[in-house]
């Protein structure tokens, strides 16, 4: 007798799961980086860049961004990594220090 595996099915949804908490995630990031923005604008903390002025929404775009980018990274590693947390840790580690 011999048993068959299913593991497309299991990997999908997993995929699926971590891509659905990845983005509500990234919603309540944004929202929070928008809200400590607008509290330090209001506390009169400078949003400005040298002289050019950095819009509170611009705080949310950007944290959406890098946000969606970790959770693509993310979902293919969980897809593809035999060690998929691991590798996402060394990968992000390496994108920290080639950013520095």
């Amino acid at each position: 007798m011999t048993v068959t595996a299913n593991t497309t099915r299991a990997a999908t949804s997993k995929v699926g799961a971590l891509i659905r908490t990845g983005v509500a995630a990234t919603v309540a990031a944004s929202v929070a980086t928008m809200a400590v923005a607008a509290a330090g604008h209001l506390a009169g903390i400078s949003l400005e860049l040298g002289d050019a002025p950095i819009p509170v929404l611009g705080f949310g775009v950007l944290t959406a961004v890098f946000s969606l980018i970790g959770v693509i990274i993310a979902a293919l590693l969980a897809r593809f990594a035999r060690r998929p947390r691991l590798t996402f840790v060394r990968t992000t580690v390496v994108a920290r220090r080639l950013a520095a």
